[in-house]
């Protein structure tokens, strides 16, 4: 749909020899080039053209695995692969050949390569993602101080101008131009909205971060609720393990604050006709950084933690159910010509992409009950040590409170 055929054309046109002028970069989808020419081979050219992001998360989750094997233990990898690609918004995702995933997966993995093992070649990583994905450079700048203050090396700060200074590349060799972005005056459809039909990053930055985080049906507070919750430390741990993983955790949520400054100014901040908060796909794999160190030392925290981290893993495991099942089912009806009621999609808890489905329930068709069945089971698996602790922990409460029912509170 959308932009994934727009991608898909494009790289079509490139690989038979002709130009072409659209807005999309395409750095990730030449990389489909071996699926492109297994596809022609087979006589199902789209069919695996279209496999490539899952291929990529699917070669993500092993170099994970690999990268993280110093700091984090076995049950923490596991839980972080589960609560990424099973808990997530990733699993909508992996249905198109949208340039999200790509750009998510390379600059994540390049900044935990660098950040674990000092690894060079994960800086090229993620000035790739970037350019990629050109509105992810305000990401990219924030990510870059981040490398500054762990290396004491100014040298970072060059990133943001040699990614940008790639895409002016780009733009030069497939339009002419080096100015020519095909983003030039780009904007919405007028509405009865009062910043609608403008141009470009000229949304307000205050009531885009509003929109951004709060949204009913884009808001990143309900479509990826760990990546509030604080990142605990583990005592058990080598101080030096602990230290790396810290800052592999700073730079992914560095990277993630400066894309939401960046998109929270663009006309489109709520990503058009798509299902979830799509330009911010990044904040899954913080989530599920968060999510595999909360649940593998569930043990350790606290009842209102414990509390949270629950909450966090039900709402993640039904953003993936509706992210697969039911998408945006029967919403069209809001935008049948020119998008002009498309905002009450953003806005009215009713009519979001998360709680219609309470509205108009979707039978389900036998697909259906293999993907539920898959996500009940990564749930049950992320939240079962969660579950264990607040078994011992919550009677605890109840008595302290059915004491303090029958004799009154403690006077101090």
């Amino acid at each position: 749909m959308g932009d994934d055929v727009v991608r898909f054309q494009d790289m079509n046109r490139i690989l038979t020899g002709h130009k072409t002028e659209e807005k999309f970069s395409m750095v990730g989808p030449l990389l489909a080039t071996p699926l492109y020419y297994l596809g022609r081979a087979l006589g199902e050219l789209e069919r695996w053209v279209w496999h490539f992001n899952r291929v990529v998360l699917l070669t993500a989750c092993v170099g994970f695995w690999w990268l993280f094997r110093p700091i984090l233990s076995v049950v923490e990898r596991a839980r972080f692969t589960v609560a990424l690609s099973m808990v997530s918004m990733i699993p909508h995702h992996l249905m198109f050949f949208g340039g999200e995933t790509f750009t998510c997966v390379v600059v994540s993995f390049g900044m935990a390569a660098f950040m674990i093992r000092g690894a060079w070649w994960g800086v090229p990583l993620m000035v790739a993602g970037a350019v990629n994905l050109p509105g992810t450079m305000g990401g990219l700048a924030c990510a870059a101080l981040v490398l500054v203050a762990r290396t004491r090396r100014l040298r970072y700060l060059a990133l943001p101008p040699i990614a940008f200074g790639l895409w002016l590349l780009e733009n030069y060799l497939r339009r002419g131009d080096l100015w020519f972005t095909g983003y030039d005056g780009d904007h919405g459809v007028p509405t009865v909205l009062p910043y609608s039909g403008k141009w470009e990053f000229s949304y307000p930055l205050f009531f885009g971060l509003l929109s951004v985080l709060f949204s009913f049906g884009k808001g990143l507070i309900f479509f990826v609720p760990a990546l509030f919750l604080p990142l605990p430390a583990d005592p058990d741990r080598p101080a030096g393990d602990e230290d790396r993983l810290r800052w592999v955790y700073r730079g992914w949520m560095g990277f993630m604050v400066g894309v939401v400054l960046m998109y929270s100014k663009w006309w489109c901040w709520a990503g058009g006709w798509f299902w979830g908060p799509r330009f911010f796909l990044f904040g899954c794999f913080v989530a599920a950084l968060v999510l595999a160190r909360r649940t593998a030392g569930a043990g350790r925290a606290s009842t209102g933690a414990n509390l949270l981290t629950l909450l966090a893993l039900v709402l993640s495991g039904w953003v993936a159910l509706c992210g697969l099942v039911y998408q945006q089912s029967g919403l069209i009806r809001y935008v049948p010509d020119g998008y002009a009621l498309e905002f009450v999609v953003w806005y009215v808890p009713e009519c979001s992409a998360l709680w219609w489905p309470f509205v108009t329930p979707v039978p389900f068709q036998t697909q259906d009950w293999v993907w539920l069945a898959v996500i009940v089971t990564g749930l049950g698996y992320l939240a079962g040590p969660v579950l264990a602790a607040l078994t011992r922990q919550l009677p605890e409460y109840v008595s302290a409170g059915w004491r303090a029912v029958r004799t009154g509170p403690v006077r101090i």
